[in-house]
C-alpha cells in the first residue's frame, strides 16, 4: 500500500518537482518518458520578437525519425501501436480519466508527421485539453531540462517518485 502511494505520478499546473538534469547525458530518452523541457527555442511559442520562456512538462511520444500517427484514441510510432509505459496504455484504452488521442492542429491536416532531426514531438496526457507539439511543433533536443523524478509539493497523493 505504501509502495503505491510513492509511485503515484499526475502532475498539475503549480506543482513542484525534482529534475533528474544528469539523466540523459547518459541514456536515450525512451518513448513514454515524462520530459521537462524550456519553450524559449521552440518557434511557434516566441514570435513578434517577445521569447516565451516557460519550463513545461510533457510525455515523450517521438524521437528524431519517427512517423507519428494519430487514429483517436490511438496513437501509432513507425506503423505500431505505441505500449511504451502504463500511462500511455491507460490514455488508449481510455481507462480513468484518460481520453485517448486525439488529432489537433499540424498532425490533424495530415495522416502522420514525421520528427525532425535532433527533436522530440512531445504529448500531454490530457489530450483533449494539452497544449502540446500537435500545436506548437517538435521540442529541440538542447531545450530537454531533463527527466522528472520527484513531486515534492503539494503535499497530497500525488506526491511521491515518479516511474
Amino acid at each position: 500500500m505504501i509502495l503505491k502511494f510513492f509511485l503515484k505520478f499526475d502532475t498539475f499546473s503549480g506543482d513542484m518537482l525534482v529534475v533528474n538534469r544528469i539523466y540523459y547525458n547518459f541514456f536515450t530518452p525512451k518513448i513514454g518518458h515524462t520530459m521537462v523541457f524550456r519553450t524559449n527555442k521552440i518557434a511557434a511559442l516566441n514570435n513578434n520578437n517577445v521569447t516565451y520562456d516557460q519550463y513545461y512538462i510533457k510525455r515523450l511520444a517521438g524521437r528524431s525519425g519517427d512517423k507519428l500517427k494519430i487514429h483517436p484514441p490511438f496513437l501509432y510510432r513507425n506503423e505500431e501501436l505505441i505500449r511504451a509505459n502504463t500511462i500511455l496504455i491507460k490514455n488508449i484504452a481510455k481507462i480513468n480519466n484518460y481520453n485517448g488521442y486525439t488529432k489537433k492542429n499540424n498532425i490533424k491536416e495530415k495522416n502522420f508527421i514525421f520528427v525532425s532531426e535532433n527533436t522530440y514531438f512531445m504529448l500531454g496526457d490530457n489530450s483533449i485539453n494539452s497544449s502540446d507539439s500537435r500545436y506548437w511543433g517538435e521540442v529541440p533536443k538542447d531545450s530537454i531540462i531533463g527527466k522528472a523524478f520527484f513531486i515534492f509539493y503539494p503535499f497530497t497523493k500525488r506526491w511521491g517518485f515518479a516511474r
